[in-house]
Parts: C-alpha cells; structure tokens; sequence
C-alpha cells in the first residue's frame, strides 16, 4: 500500500505527463474523426473539472495549514495559477477561506 507522501509524488507525476499530452494537442486533431472529437472535447472537459477541483482543493489545504490566511490567498493563488490572474482567482481564495473557517466554526473574515 502507497504511503500518502508516495501517493502523492505519483499522482503529481502523472499530473506532469498529462500536462505534457496537452501541450501542443491542437496540432495533432487533423487526426482525428468528428465522433472521436467528440469524445476528447468530453474527456477535456472532465480533465479540466477535476484540475479545477484540484486547484481549490490546494488552496483550501494552503490556507487550512496557515501557509497563507485572509486576504494573502487571493495573492497566493495569483502568483501559483497564473491562468486565475485575469479571473478566478478570488473565487478559489474565497472557497478556500470559507472551507477552512466551517472546519473551525469561525465566520469568514467578508461574512
């Protein structure tokens, strides 16, 4: 049985080479058949739901540790996702915040 720490290393490798198979993934659909664009088009979407979820669930751990608290996980956020710096990221740091305060029975610091 994987100890969480090697759990962990692997699904950040697989993470890693997932990220390599979409770099450049436009160039290589000429291949493909309307119906199998289909299915990556649903695949794609799954993949990016759960790095979606991931990401959050990053923060939540970050802010739930103390790495970062209040208004500095907005900043965390920004800085490590940079596709949230024109959006998003103050969605992901409030989910974070309110996650991490409903584990504590604290209110939010907004609320």
């Amino acid at each position: 049985m994987a100890t969480g720490r090697t759990e962990l290393a692997e699904r950040r490798s697989c993470v890693k080479s997932a990220r390599e198979a979409l770099a450049g993934f436009g160039e290589v659909l000429a291949a493909a058949s309307g119906g199998k664009l289909a299915e990556l088009l649903g695949v794609l979407d799954e993949v990016v739901a759960l790095g979606s979820a991931a990401r959050v669930s990053v923060a939540v751990e970050a802010a739930r540790r103390g790495e970062v608290a209040g208004s500095e996980v907005q900043l965390w956020v920004r800085q490590h996702a940079p596709s949230l710096r024109q959006g998003g990221a103050a969605a992901v740091a409030r989910i974070a915040l309110d996650v991490v305060a409903a584990g504590t029975g604290r209110r939010a610091p907004w609320t």
